[in-house]
Formats: structure tokens, C-alpha cells, sequence
């Protein structure tokens, strides 16, 4: 190995995080939002006063999709921002027996999963601003498809319009895909 490849191996970490764009986020640009999750109770009735739609994320503690999720969905700054923006936001351990109020009825962990009849993790339950169920999102989705989603729900768009007319308009409003990123 030659010295200036050396050199090249020691150094291109520092090159590539000096860019103007670091693991997608361009310079100057704020790191992150710091999501705001709560209980599903709190969530719930901080919706209906702010007029929002709720995410719920339900997990477990074993889950890696749900950790995946976690640190590589809810931390990607545009899906961050766009959830802070539009929802409120809950936490639910599928398997935890804390105590969860939810439409005045007292249930756990355990019931969320059974009442919305969720087989797997991570699971994202949408609600709209009075609770009431919009859909439910089984497993793991990348950033990139998951920020449409949250646009979808959060900017009320299904009132418009059918998901697919909504997802073509999407794609389209964002030009064609950069094959390099």
C-alpha cells in the first residue's frame, strides 16, 4: 500500500464529514428535532386541542426494528421535523402492563396490541384528532417512504384524496430520484 493511499484511508472520514452534506443533512441545517413522545393519554388530548393527528409508535423493548426505527427513522431530520410539525406523539411497550387510558377505558400495553389487532413490531397506529383510527402501519419503513406517509396523514390529505393520486403527486413534486444518494 502506497503512502497516499495511506494517507487517503486516514483521512476521508474527516473529508466526507466536512462536505456540504453529511449523511444527508446539509451544512448549517439544525442536526435533528427532538421528538416530543408522550403518553398515548396525553397525546390523545393534546390532539384534540391542537387539532393534530396522533402517532403512536408501539414497541417492545427486544424489537431491533423497533430500535432501527427509532434511530434511524425518527432521527432522519426532515421525518423528525414533519412529525414534531404535524402530530402528536406516543409511545406504547406492546408488552408493558402500565396502566393506559384510551377512549375512557383503562387497558395496557397488551390490550393496545389486541384491540388494534397488531401482530408485529414496530406497529404505528394513526389516529385522527379525535382518536379515532385512520390506519395502522405494521413493521419497519424507511425514512424515505415514511415522510410521505406522514405528509399524508399529517397535512389531512386523505380528505382530498386517495393515496396512491397523492403518493404519484409526491414523487412527481420532487423531481426524479438522484441515483447517487
Amino acid at each position: 500500500m502506497t503512502l497516499g493511499r495511506i494517507f487517503l484511508l486516514i483521512t476521508l472520514p474527516f473529508i466526507l464529514t466536512s462536505s456540504t452534506e453529511v449523511l444527508g443533512q446539509k451544512k448549517g441545517r439544525a442536526k435533528s428535532t427532538e421528538l416530543r413522545w408522550t403518553k398515548l393519554e396525553t397525546a390523545v388530548k393534546n390532539a384534540a386541542e391542537q387539532d393534530k393527528p396522533v402517532m403512536v409508535d408501539v414497541y417492545t423493548d427486544w424489537c431491533g426494528w423497533c430500535k432501527k426505527m427509532d434511530k434511524e427513522v425518527f432521527n432522519n431530520p426532515d421525518v423528525a421535523e414533519a412529525l414534531d410539525r404535524m402530530f402528536t406523539l406516543a409511545k406504547v411497550n406492546g408488552e408493558s402492563r402500565e396502566s393506559i387510558t384510551y377512549k375512557g377505558q383503562k387497558t395496557d400495553g397488551f390490550g393496545i396490541v389486541q384491540g388494534f389487532g397488531i401482530r408485529g413490531y414496530p406497529a404505528l397506529i394513526f389516529l385522527d384528532s379525535k382518536g379515532d383510527v385512520l390506519t395502522i402501519i405494521p413493521g419497519y419503513v424507511d425514512a424515505e417512504n415514511f415522510l410521505p406517509i406522514v405528509e399524508f396523514l399529517g397535512g389531512k390529505h386523505y380528505e382530498k384524496m386517495e393515496w396512491e393520486a397523492y403518493l404519484a403527486d409526491y414523487h412527481a413534486s420532487k423531481g426524479p430520484s438522484d441515483p447517487g444518494k
